[in-house]
């Protein structure tokens, strides 16, 4: 697993003056001026990259090494999005299979998919969530393989 961002610890100083509840990740300083390439994912394989919100300065890969991917702003969540247009338990994304499903679970700020509120629908690869002020991008490597694309 490649991990291109760590967890801030609840201890660190916050970010570039930003206050605690909108740094989620810090992400590693550019080695280099080079973009690194996206690569797609394997077959059966699922990713989240975190693309836009606040405290993001560079697109974040995370892989969803699991059957469910909680996202929130709680700190047990899979997927933690510190900032409080985010509810603390937010969404979950569930693995079926080669599919996967992302449901909201009764945020405030409603979960979209491709600028569609949503409680639950079936994530193609390339849909566009919008968690509270974050936009992440699903990639699933069952699309790649079979040649589709996003809807």
């Amino acid at each position: 697993m490649v991990r291109i961002a760590e967890p801030v610890p609840a201890t660190s100083a916050p970010l570039d003056g930003a206050d605690r509840d909108t740094a989620a990740y810090a992400i590693p300083p550019c080695y280099g001026d080079a973009t690194p390439t996206p690569q797609p994912p394997l077959p059966g394989t699922a990713a989240i990259t975190i693309v836009h919100g606040p405290g993001v300065r560079a697109p974040v890969e995370i892989p969803l090494a699991t059957d469910t991917v909680l996202i929130g702003r709680h700190r047990d969540c899979d997927i933690v999005l510190t900032d409080m247009t985010v509810s603390r338990w937010h969404a979950e994304i569930r693995r079926a299979g080669d599919a996967f499903t992302v449901t909201d679970l009764g945020s405030l700020n409603g979960t979209y998919v491709n600028r569609t509120p949503v409680d639950q629908v079936p994530l193609a690869d390339g849909d566009v969530l919008l968690v509270g002020a974050f936009r992440l991008m699903f990639r699933s490597g069952t699309a790649v393989a079979s040649g589709g694309g996003s809807r």
